[in-house]
C-alpha cells in the first residue's frame, strides 16, 4: 500500500466518511474463517464497524477486490430515525 485516502462529506441528511488505499484488497463476499484470518472479507474490524454503522441506522459499504485496492464507506443519518 502507498496511498491512503480519507474524505468526509456532509449530504443533505447525513455524514459520509470514506477511507480508500492502493492496497493488495480482497475479496469481500467471502465467508468470515474461508481461508486464514488476513484474507477473510469481513472480519471482526469490519463486522464490528458494520454493527456500530447500523446501530446509529447508518449503514457500511466495502467495495474490494483482490490487487485492486479497497474502498470502506459509512454513511450515518443526522438525526437519528425513530421508531
Amino acid at each position: 500500500m502507498r496511498q491512503v485516502r480519507v474524505s468526509f462529506a456532509v449530504r443533505p441528511g447525513e455524514v459520509e466518511l470514506t477511507v480508500e488505499d492502493d492496497g493488495r484488497g480482497f475479496d469481500p463476499v467471502r465467508p468470515v474463517g474461508a481461508t486464514t484470518r488476513e484474507s477473510d472479507g469481513e472480519g471482526f474490524g469490519l463486522g464490528i464497524m458494520r454493527e456500530r454503522a447500523e446501530a446509529v441506522g447508518g449503514r457500511l459499504e466495502i467495495h474490494s477486490a483482490p490487487g485492486q485496492g479497497t474502498k470502506v464507506m459509512v454513511r450515518v443519518p443526522l438525526a437519528r430515525p425513530t421508531t
